[in-house]
């Protein structure tokens, strides 16, 4: 028993030195991001700026805020369309058109956002005709902290968390192996 507890303790240690997010491209509060996204077939996109490991973005704030403008623009080929998930969560956008050329243009303004850690990602939810793959461009705004103060990144949460959690873990492990050794003693 003693053995799986250090086994356990080690394991959430392990995660809580994991980078943050792994699958995730980090958007600056400051400085906002974009670039383009690929995907292949309906449902979640499959790559940020050609790299097929990154499927979503993660922001980090210190403050609450408000990202100001998210937008996703097909510029391409007309018929593909795209939902906006916040924290798992379908946001419609507040505002979704069509250009001259008929592609698809989405976006949400003022996207009220807590203090902590956020995820963000994009679903493709119609695919032009023919065209079951493709390439859009997607931009995130910086953050305006609300109330005046600091939303710039921070640690990551749950990581913080799940290191110190491992390193009680691993202080009770090594306090009860100590006193049972006295025990035996």
């Amino acid at each position: 028993m003693k053995h799986l507890s250090l086994v356990i303790a080690l394991g959430v240690l392990s995660v809580g030195a994991c980078p943050a997010w792994a699958g995730s491209v980090a958007i600056d509060p400051a400085a906002g991001w974009g670039g383009w996204f690929s995907w292949n077939g309906l449902g979640r996109i499959d790559g940020i700026n050609g790299d097929p490991s990154k499927t979503g973005w993660a922001l980090a704030l210190t403050a609450p805020g408000k990202m100001t403008l998210a937008t996703t623009d097909d510029l391409f080929v007309p018929g593909d369309e795209f939902a906006l998930h916040v924290d798992g969560v379908h946001l419609p956008w507040t505002s979704e058109y069509y250009d001259i050329s008929g592609c698809y243009h989405g976006e949400y303004r003022d996207l009220a956002l807590s203090a902590g850690a956020h995820s963000i990602t994009l679903y493709v939810t119609a695919l032009a005709n023919g065209y079951p793959t493709g390439d859009a461009l997607a931009s995130f705004s910086k953050v305006v902290p609300a109330g005046g103060g600091n939303a710039g990144a921070m640690p990551e949460p749950v990581t913080m968390v799940a290191g110190l959690l491992g390193l009680a873990g691993v202080a009770g492990y090594l306090r009860h192996t100590r006193r049972t050794c006295k025990d035996r003693a």
